[in-house]
């Protein structure tokens, strides 16, 4: 029986990144279902937010998010996103366990950000600001004013912001090189933020509650706390729950194939649990191994109607 032809694109992040790698496994499986001469395109771009304005817009077919609340904020036109995506579904979701949060080097004696405008410390704070293809840049400018840390009045007591371009690992080395005292990001499982905190003695700063509240009642972005889920020492850290990889579409893709690309997901996941399993667990930015039954029940988030039939179908296969 001949296999249909047809031309897909993913759009992703920079291309050496935990989106491009995911990207090219569900396209490598997708070869298994439509004929060889199909065309399987990656799209690379700078992340969370452009590739919801790609998929949305119909310059994407697929896309790949985090954390999941950026999918409704996207159905919504709310948070990082002026224009509303309404038809935005996910096909599958992928467990990735992370954190937004705050951290300052050893010299900087505070227990929380209220305290740098309170005592008017000359610090300097790194985050991720103007990139809008990260969503990071948006919560990231939320925290900041929410405790009036805005770069004029950090100026005029001598600190300033440090702005990041290539995500949580330049950030950390910012701090670690002298170039930065505060840091605000993501991506914490990774090992330079053991070092910075484990070994050159920085420390976790929790936010308060009100702005835990304000960013979850505004915007879905959970709480969550650190020591937990990623084994730090010390007591519980306050922060943003930031976790879960979405592969997305708009309701109106092809249901075969997003029915196949759900089982690619399923039934091809240890290929993609490969990639990572080489690393500690609590170091790896994907948890293995893959919960199928999770990557298909995600409370408050809307699936595109092929990838839950296919969940059903594989339900039934095993109950048989």
């Amino acid at each position: 029986m001949s296999r249909r032809v047809i031309d897909l694109s993913f759009s992703t992040c920079w291309g050496i990144t935990n989106f491009t790698r995911v990207a090219g496994w569900v396209l490598w499986g997708l070869r298994d279902h439509f004929d060889l001469r199909s065309r399987l395109d990656i799209k690379l771009g700078n992340g969370v937010v452009d590739n919801i304005h790609r998929v949305g817009r119909g310059e994407a077919d697929l896309g790949i998010i985090t954390p999941t609340a950026n999918l409704n904020l996207a159905r919504l036109g709310k948070g990082p996103f002026t224009t509303a995506y309404p038809d935005l579904v996910t096909l599958g979701r992928l467990q990735h366990d992370d954190r937004l949060t705050c951290v300052a080097a050893s010299h900087v004696d505070i227990r929380s950000l209220h305290e740098v405008a309170a005592r008017r410390l000359p610090v300097r704070i790194a985050a991720d600001l103007d990139d809008d293809g990260a969503s990071v840049a948006f919560a990231c400018h939320e925290i900041l004013r929410h405790y009036g840390l805005t770069e004029e009045r950090l100026q005029s007591w001598g600190g300033s912001l440090v702005r990041l371009d290539r995500g949580p690992a330049q950030g950390v080395n910012k701090v670690l090189e002298g170039q930065a005292d505060i840091l605000l990001h993501e991506a914490v499982m990774l090992k330079p933020w053991f070092e910075l905190v484990h070994e050159r003695g920085g420390r976790f700063v929790s936010f308060e509650s009100d702005l835990l509240d304000k960013m979850e009642r505004e915007y879905g972005y959970g709480r969550a706390h650190l020591p937990e889920s990623f084994g730090y020492q010390g007591g519980s850290v306050d922060c943003l729950d930031w976790a879960d990889w979405h592969i997305i579409c708009r309701r109106d893709l092809d249901p075969e194939i997003a029915y196949r690309i759900a089982q690619v997901m399923a039934e091809k996941r240890a290929t993609i649990e490969g990639q990572y399993r080489w690393m500690p667990l609590k170091h790896s930015p994907m948890i293995y191994p893959i919960d199928v039954q999770a990557m298909f029940e995600t409370p408050g988030v809307e699936y595109h109607e092929a990838a839950l039939r296919y969940y059903a179908d594989h339900r039934a296969r095993r109950a048989a």
